[in-house]
């Protein structure tokens, strides 16, 4: 683990044992990538993205970071893990947009697609909103479990079933602020 955030922060996580899955190099190459496709394909729109918070936040950031058309960004925050490495398969809506998506570009930001619980209800309320498109892009997607009718039209990474942290994703607050992908053991 040559992360330096990791050296700086080892008395804080050091009895979490991290295997490196995604470099932060990686993950900012993808996320320019992803931002200048997002760009072409929104070229004369003005879209709005929606960060799914908590753990979609830092990849927002720098996608829109990475976009040349002028676009909106919000969040909505909705829960299905609890404490654990498990979703406990509800998913609970803690707060969401407050502006109208009728008729608006609507690009859904994910951290991660595994069991498609949150993204389907998402995709559900928005359609229900009327927009005039509907992008979804995530950072990480893990085809063994998420549905293949919620195939992400943008994916930064395919990855395994492992529990993964860091770049915005936690174990029950923690690890967060890691600038690369690590799966927890």
């Amino acid at each position: 683990m040559n992360d330096p955030v990791i050296t700086r922060e080892a008395a804080r996580i050091e009895s979490y044992r991290l295997r490196l899955v995604i470099d932060e190099e990686a993950i900012q190459a993808r996320v320019l990538e992803i931002g200048k496709a997002l760009s072409e394909a929104n070229a004369g729109r003005y879209p709005v993205l929606i960060g799914v918070l908590d753990g979609a936040f830092m990849f927002v950031a720098d996608l829109v970071r990475s976009m040349t058309p002028p676009c909106e960004v919000t969040f909505w925050k909705v829960c299905s893990y609890g404490a654990g490495r498990i979703s406990s398969g509800v998913v609970r809506e803690v707060f969401r947009p407050e502006i109208s998506l009728v008729g608006r570009h609507v690009i859904v930001v994910e951290d991660i697609v595994d069991s498609g619980r949150t993204l389907r209800y998402l995709l559900q309320e928005i359609r229900e909103a009327g927009p005039a498109s509907l992008t979804i892009v995530t950072l990480l997607h893990k085809p063994e479990t998420a549905p293949a009718s919620l195939f992400p039209d943008y994916v930064g990474f395919t990855v395994g079933n492992d529990f993964l942290v860091g770049y915005g994703l936690d174990y029950q607050g923690k690890l967060r602020h890691l600038r690369s992908l690590y799966a927890l053991e």
